[in-house]
């Protein structure tokens, strides 16, 4: 047994946690090593003197400040989050409010980005593609904005005051995830 290993092991012996096999080892080098005998003589003397050493009570109200701390900095990450989730929330759909007025340029952008693409080399390569994506996009917006016009126009006008109030709820809740707390709804009390 190496002497490193044997001081493991008195560790383990100090906290009663070794079995009767080890033990016998451990004996086994302590007589032979004088090293590990002063070792094994300190730990027990250390463990003897923290034995009998009172345990100190922590101060009144540390428990509950130390709560009060955890629960502040939970709570500063949950608004945190909150705030990013209604930030990336109102990008995606200004980015999409934004997209709509490029189906309209998708030709005049396409035809521009073939001729640069047909220049040889990596930049007109690189047009080539993004000239292919936004054609790809204007396609898909100009089939989105169709097929929008095409439902306004065949739904009644009832439908379309529900759509309008459930976008006004769909509001209501990115203001509530980015502030954090409910919209407060004042009520009014008529008294007769």
């Amino acid at each position: 047994m190496r002497c490193l290993q044997a001081t493991e092991l008195m560790s383990l012996q100090l906290d009663h946690l070794l079995d009767d096999a080890a033990r016998r080892e451990l004996d086994a080098h302590l007589s032979e090593c004088g090293s590990c005998q002063q070792t094994w003589a300190a730990m027990k003397r250390i463990s003897s003197l923290l034995d009998a050493t009172p345990m100190v009570a922590p101060a009144p109200g540390f428990a509950e400040r130390v709560n009060a701390r955890i629960a502040t900095r939970l709570a500063s990450r949950q608004a945190r989050k909150q705030l990013v989730t209604g930030y990336v929330i109102l990008a995606a759909g200004v980015l999409l409010l934004l997209a709509l007025p490029l189906t309209f340029l998708a030709g005049p952008l396409s035809t521009l980005g073939r001729a640069v693409a047909d220049q040889p080399g990596i930049v007109g390569q690189g047009v080539g593609l993004l000239s292919r994506l936004g054609a790809i996009v204007g396609t898909f917006l100009e089939a989105c904005w169709l097929l929008l016009r095409t439902v306004v126009n065949a739904l009644p006008q009832a439908f379309l005051a529900g759509l309008a109030v459930l976008m006004a709820a769909l509001v209501a809740v990115w203001v509530q995830l980015v502030c954090g707390r409910p919209l407060a709804l004042k009520k009014t009390v008529v008294e007769s």
